[in-house]
């Protein structure tokens, strides 16, 4: 089964960094001409590496508000995920194939950014476009191929931006572990 990776309802954000302040931090790691903003808003969709511009050492970055009492083990971060050094201990070698760990300091605790980088296969013929006066807007249905079925960890083009999907595997991997901070929706295309 293929489930949609969503925070528990009722949190916000762990982190405090969006894509400005991540330009800014990158700045000096990017190489000169790169449109760095640009760049990072697209790099979910077009798949780039974000370790080739991440610093050796971690970014530091803040809590958002106050989730530095409410995060939890995983917490789903738009197309990224946020770990806790046990979470990032007890997925690593299962997810590595999947995307990259990238090395957080959240107001001086560890923690890792999960960027993944695996696209699942669409199934075009069951899923339905969305469209706006004739022009392609994005996706009213979703349903993956069957091969999707075997990636842990996966994105859509269509909603790379926004969120993961995982399968069964990772989900008994996350539950069999007591990790806690996901929602594992069964209604892919429920966007709540």
């Amino acid at each position: 089964m293929i489930y949609r990776i969503k925070r528990k309802n009722g949190t916000a954000d762990v982190i405090d960094l969006d894509v400005r302040q991540l330009t800014d931090k990158l700045k000096p790691y990017a190489p000169k001409g790169l449109s760095l903003m640009a760049h990072l808003a697209m790099l979910p969709v077009n798949n780039d590496k974000l370790s080739d511009l991440w610093p050796k050492e971690e970014i530091k970055c803040s809590f958002f508000k106050d989730s530095k009492d409410t995060y939890q083990d995983l917490n789903s971060y738009g197309s990224f995920l946020v770990l806790t050094q046990k979470a990032y201990n007890i997925v690593k070698v299962s997810l590595e194939k999947y995307g990259e760990f990238l090395d957080l300091n959240v107001d001086g605790i560890p923690m890792v950014l999960f960027n993944p980088r695996v696209f699942g296969k669409e199934d075009m013929q069951r899923s339905e476009k969305e469209y706006y006066d004739g022009e392609e807007i994005g996706i009213k249905h979703l349903v993956f191929d069957n091969s999707t079925e075997d990636k842990l960890v996966f994105k859509s083009k269509y909603t790379a931006r926004v969120c993961m999907y995982c399968n069964d595997e990772f989900k008994t991997l996350v539950e069999s572990n007591s990790l806690q901070g996901l929602v594992f929706e069964k209604n892919i295309n429920n966007i709540f």
